[in-house]
């Protein structure tokens, strides 16, 4: 991929799972092209104070659907497939190989799942697509160390909160880089890895003002998809140069019983550093 072209996050609603399957569908706000493939799905238990277990596991695919339902990618009599086949920690970039889809605005990409009958979970789901207006991106630096570009906001449980990160000075961001974290309340059984997947970024707001998180019905974007421990990039977001006093706002809405600090953080790299690989911030 051209390090100057750019893919956004196309979400789906966040969305009720039960024993009874439910669609989450990801539309688009504008004309692009969807990499099903690589989408990403997480879930948690928004009843459960201590939030343990790892709820992906605990959800199926009942259906897989583009061109706005019109196609179904699923086949089987009364089937069920693991949704953690879109799993953020998974080891393959592509589970299941289920191709780009050309969207217009409006049309969507979809999944249906399902949970068993005695769990009520909070489910998120978004593909990384390409948008047929280009966004303007710069390239990377090569070759030279970076510094870490963080933040941190404390979200209570059942709300929202932002984290904005401000530069110190001119500087260029690997938006791809982004990683999340979270942390529970002390004194809990809850470990660090069940509360991140009850987190859902709802926006990734740049200077410009531009969201890489687009699509219709309030979208939003699992923070699990850009756990520490993925083993891939699934959106490829591009680098930007941002200049001294610029920020980047990553907002979330926390699904769980529990209050929680989010954790954001960029690879990024000063004017200085930049020079030295080859660019100018």
């Amino acid at each position: 991929m051209n390090p100057l072209d750019v893919e956004v996050i196309l979400g789906a609603p966040s969305t009720a799972i039960s024993g009874t399957a439910a669609a989450m569908n990801a539309t688009a706000s504008e004309p692009l092209v969807a990499d099903l493939s690589r989408g990403v799905f997480s879930a948690t238990d928004d009843a459960d104070a201590d939030d343990a277990g790892y709820f992906a596991n605990a959800c199926y695919l009942t259906n897989v659907r583009t061109q706005s339902g019109a196609e179904s990618l699923f086949r089987g009599s009364s089937a069920e497939a693991p949704a953690a086949g879109f799993d953020g920690l998974r080891g393959m970039e592509r589970v299941y190989g289920l191709g780009t889809h050309k969207l217009d605005a409006g049309e969507f990409v979809g999944i249906n799942v399902a949970t068993d009958t005695g769990l009520g979970l909070i489910g998120a789901f978004a593909v990384p697509a390409a948008p047929r207006n280009r966004r303007g991106r710069v390239a990377l630096p090569k070759n030279v160390p970076g510094v870490i570009f963080a933040g941190n906001v404390d979200v209570a449980a059942g709300n929202t909160g932002t984290a904005t990160l401000t530069a110190p000075e001119d500087m260029i961001i690997d938006l791809a880089s982004l990683v999340t974290g979270a942390d529970g309340a002390p004194g809990t059984n809850l470990r660090w890895l069940d509360q991140l997947q009850a987190l859902e970024i709802t926006a990734i707001t740049l200077p410009t003002g531009e969201n890489l998180i687009i699509g219709q019905n309030t979208p939003v974007a699992p923070a699990m998809a850009f756990h520490a421990e993925r083993r891939f990039d699934f959106f490829k977001l591009g680098a930007i140069r941002i200049g001294s006093g610029a920020s980047i706002s990553v907002a979330f809405a926390n699904q769980s019983a529990l209050n929680t600090t989010a954790k954001v953080a960029f690879q990024a790299y000063t004017s200085a550093q930049a020079a030295k690989g080859g660019c100018s911030c």
